[in-house]
């Protein structure tokens, strides 16, 4: 490991770890997640996609949350990359789940060692076993936990392994294949914690996760259902991969640009009407609110259409000199 560049390995772990807690972070953004920290109920298998003697990384670290407790995984796409989701309850707290998920991991051989502080005399073995495909804790409090890893291109499971995949990498987005994300909290006053899941399958493309990969325009990389706002840069997109490939059930994207919230209004009405979309009869009614009624995030707008058994959702706003666009599309015909 000397050979290589401490420092710039460090860095690029923790801008990948960092993936994972952004994930997870998006999928509260636009609505995977309930309220209460639950997800619907997936059809997605990932457990018997091969046998044993053949199983890979991605299918064993889901084997080993399934032996945890958590319920079949959702399926996502996010700027092209497919993720996954498996959220459980549990009545132990942060640092019980953090001592029970990681002993599993070292009786999976998911992990070398079981860690569960963050001792600055075990870093670089945290390092090698975050890039081998284990899970290491990134932040330990009594009511919070995090831990993760990553997957090589190459697979690495030793340190040599990690020179070679780190040297042969034209570039650090091109470096890792896949992450592994657990997030354990407790809310004050609550008596469970929430476990948030997340982890990629082996194709996950970091530099997908960059803004200038995803830019759209007036009309490239958009579709014939919901256009992309004009002069727009699209931050991130999430589809709803579970259940049958051929039924809808969820996508949202999130975009940003330089044109006022009026413009980007006054585009959406005409753009979508033409499209066949129906303005929701609620539109008037939050409009009369926010002139009438003085509450914090009044000056974000909300637009609502239905088409046929489709239901969209803008929410616009400004935000450091820039607008922002989040929307939502879902098969239900009324909004939440």
């Amino acid at each position: 490991m000397k050979n290589i560049s401490a420092q710039r390995t460090a860095i690029n772990l923790a801008k990948t770890a960092a993936a994972g807690a952004m994930i997870a972070a998006l999928a509260w953004a636009v609505g995977v997640f309930d309220i209460d920290g639950s997800v619907q109920d997936s059809h997605a298998d990932l457990l018997d996609l091969r046998p044993l003697s053949t199983i890979d990384p991605v299918e064993s670290f889901a084997r080993e949350l399934a032996e945890l407790g958590h319920p079949e995984p959702r399926t996502y796409e996010l700027n092209g990359n497919t993720i996954y989701f498996s959220v459980r309850k549990t009545d132990a707290p942060p640092l019980q789940v953090l001592q029970t998920y990681q002993r599993q991991f070292k009786k999976a051989r998911l992990n070398d060692q079981i860690y569960l502080n963050l001792q600055q005399d075990q870093s670089e073995a945290r390092m090698i076993t975050a890039l081998t495909g284990g899970l290491v804790p990134h932040s330990v409090e009594p009511n919070h936990v995090t831990m993760g890893g990553l997957i090589t291109r190459g697979r690495a499971r030793n340190a040599d392994d990690i020179r070679r995949d780190f040297v042969n990498a034209p570039d650090p987005n091109l470096l890792f294949r896949g992450h592994r994300w657990i997030e354990a909290f407790r809310e004050p006053h609550h008596e469970q914690t929430t476990v948030i899941a997340s982890w990629s399958d082996d194709a996950f493309l970091y530099g997908r996760m960059l803004p200038t990969e995803m830019r759209v325009g007036y009309g490239a990389g958009a579709d014939d259902v919901v256009p992309a706002c004009p002069g727009c840069v699209r931050l991130n997109r999430m589809r709803d991969l579970s259940g049958d490939k051929h039924q809808f059930l969820f996508e949202g994207n999130v975009y940003t640009t330089n044109h006022s919230p009026e413009q980007i209004i006054d585009f959406y009405q005409r753009a979508l009407t033409a499209r066949g979309w129906t303005a929701h009869e609620n539109n008037n009614v939050f409009y009369d609110v926010q002139i009438a009624v003085d509450f914090e995030g009044r000056q974000t707008d909300v637009l609502a259409f239905k088409r046929d058994d489709r239901f969209i959702k803008l929410v616009i706003y400004r935000q450091e000199g820039k607008t922002y666009v989040h929307s939502s599309m879902t098969p239900e015909a009324e909004p939440n």
